[in-house]
């Protein structure tokens, strides 16, 4: 706790301004729970519009992983437990300015059940009613940037289904299984078709679309994010390459349909993970070695196509990340400034961190 807070302090009065409005670029591990343990870890999954606050999950020293929100002012805070003070929660998604945090946490009344949840500082985590009845578990999955619309799943006698919740309705039934991502302004849904395997598009004016493959791939991909106007969709899809390569990242709008964005050099293959607001700039993971299961972080722009996160900071932007590898890049602001994801530290074990870039 003590090492965790000095280096918060040390970053901080280092950088000498908040991320917001000029800070300079800065690269740090967000450390893990209070009681937590390193060989636990923790994982960043998301982080809100405006940069200032990272969700995700950590050790919280009970043998168990705690959904967590951080921000540069009060560092990681968790969410908290809810079976037995233990066995416990993850957060998923967070809204525009950080307020409203969405996940799923186990059932204090079913053993090994989860329920989807919504926290607000005030109310705390409190657990969605979800259509159906005897689901194994249900998991919000993204939240509208007011934070009144979320987009989550269920899974029950081991089918999925999708189900959509607002203040005014609740949580109802949607249409098709697979939803993953939904726009800031909650009119655009995207995900995976179960039934066609095909990134899907869903959109309160169009209904649903489904985005095809990359040409001469199969059939089969997922849509991972949305801009928050719904116009620019990231994902994956079977790449024309396979089986030298896998699966592609790909961006999709309604005029391009699905580019590919190919992979990191000598990787198999490539997966996009979330989109700037202008979809200019996108992060996801790449995988560098399938014996190891060994997945690198990767950056994309038209201007330089994909490459290697880690390389980026130290070359173009004088980080010091000696001792780290980056896994995988979750999330990023909507100006594209501030990155989240997780890797393994100087010391190899799993740790949550933020990349500032601007």
């Amino acid at each position: 706790m003590a090492k965790t807070t000095l280096r918060y302090a040390l970053i901080w009065v280092l950088i000498g301004l908040p991320i917001e409005g000029g800070a300079a670029p800065f690269f740090m591990g967000l450390g893990h729970l209070p009681g937590g343990t390193d060989r636990g870890g923790s994982v960043a999954t998301s982080v809100s519009f405006d940069g200032s606050t990272v969700v995700g999950n950590s050790n919280n020293g009970s043998g168990f992983d705690e959904a967590f929100r951080w921000t540069k002012d009060t560092g990681m805070v968790g969410l908290g437990c809810v079976r037995g003070g233990t066995a416990c929660s993850i957060a998923t998604s967070v809204s525009f300015n950080g307020d409203v945090v969405v996940g799923e946490f186990y059932s204090p009344t079913q053993y090994g059940t989860l329920n989807a949840f919504r926290w607000t500082e005030s109310t705390g985590a409190v657990g969605l009613q979800v259509p159906g009845q005897g689901y194994q578990y249900a998991e919000a999955l993204d939240v509208s940037a007011d934070g009144t619309v979320i987009i989550g799943e269920i899974v029950s006698g081991g089918y999925a289904s999708s189900f959509i919740w607002t203040e005014s309705t609740g949580a109802v039934s949607f249409s098709p299984p697979g939803a993953k991502s939904i726009s800031a302004d909650g009119l655009t849904v995207v995900g995976r078709n179960f039934s066609t395997w095909e990134p899907f598009r869903w959109n309160t004016n169009t209904g649903l679309v489904g985005l095809g493959h990359l040409p001469g791939g199969r059939v089969d991909g997922e849509a991972r994010d949305v801009s928050p106007d719904g116009s620019v969709v990231v994902g994956y899809s079977q790449s024309p390459s396979w089986p030298a390569i896998g699966t592609e990242a790909f961006r999709w709008t309604s005029s391009t349909g699905m580019i590919g964005l190919s992979t990191l050099p000598g990787a198999e293959d490539s997966e996009a993970n979330a989109v700037s607001a202008d979809g200019s700039i996108i992060v996801g993971d790449a995988l560098v070695d399938s014996i190891a299961s060994r997945r690198k972080a990767f950056i994309w722009d038209s201007m330089h196509g994909m490459r290697s996160l880690l390389d980026v900071l130290v070359t173009e932007f004088g980080l010091n990340l000696a001792g780290w590898s980056l896994t995988e890049a979750t999330g990023i602001s909507g100006d594209g400034q501030t990155i989240v994801g997780y890797g393994a530290n100087p010391d190899g074990f799993t740790e949550a961190w933020i990349a500032y870039i601007g």
